[in-house]
């Protein structure tokens, strides 16, 4: 009898502990930081290129060992040489994105892991200026945008709880931003082919 109820004894706490682990395993944190260059697309002014640095905190549910869904927060800043019709200037600019992601994570060798990610996002400019010869122009686009996001990733399992590697990022906004009638940067643009690499971490909980 004593011998039972020390099996059955067991046999509860080793369900429990593996049910915790189960739990324990399904939310995680994904964490990025990189440098890149994107595209500002402009409606009625010649195109140029910004550079970026960026950082992006998600929290990822999993639903199997493979897919989950991950949302967070991303701060971007851009910046550069560019011209217009009213001459030659440095544009730097700050933005902050809150992307919706289906995640993929994916058992390549032992330790060694590729993670998928897609989804919308939707961003604000935060901060925008335009250095010209004769002045600046501050807050000239200010508007929420929305588009889509994509990133691929390769990472190295240190231990049950961390893992890190390399990750590419891709983005694109969907429709343009008009300016805040500003006479000297007017007219709509939007944000393309924002791309970015650098490390990627992961912590499993």
């Amino acid at each position: 009898m004593k011998r039972l109820f020390a099996l059955s004894l067991l046999l509860l706490l080793n369900t429990t502990l593996q049910a915790q682990e189960e739990k324990k395993s399904k939310v995680g944190l994904l964490i990025f930081g990189g440098i890149g260059y994107g595209k500002i697309m402009n409606e009625s002014e010649p195109n140029y290129n910004l550079n970026s640095n960026t950082g992006e905190i998600l929290v990822n549910y999993r639903f199997s060992k493979i897919v989950g869904i991950a949302s967070g927060i991303n701060y971007t800043v851009l910046n550069g040489n560019g011209f217009n019709s009213n001459g030659n200037f440095y544009h730097e600019r700050g933005m902050i994105k809150f992307p919706l992601l289906a995640t993929f994570s994916v058992p390549m060798a032992e330790h060694m892991k590729m993670f998928l990610s897609i989804g919308p996002y939707a961003s604000k400019i935060t901060s925008d200026e335009y250095q010209f010869l004769y002045g600046t122009e501050k807050d000239v686009f200010d508007s929420w945008n929305f588009g889509s996001q994509m990133n691929v990733g390769f990472s190295y399992q240190l231990n049950k709880e961390w893992g890190i590697g390399m990750n590419f990022s891709g983005q694109s906004d969907f429709a343009e931003i008009e300016s805040n009638n500003n006479a000297v940067v007017n007219g709509k643009q939007k944000t393309k082919s924002l791309t970015n690499l650098g490390l990627f971490f992961t912590v499993d909980f």
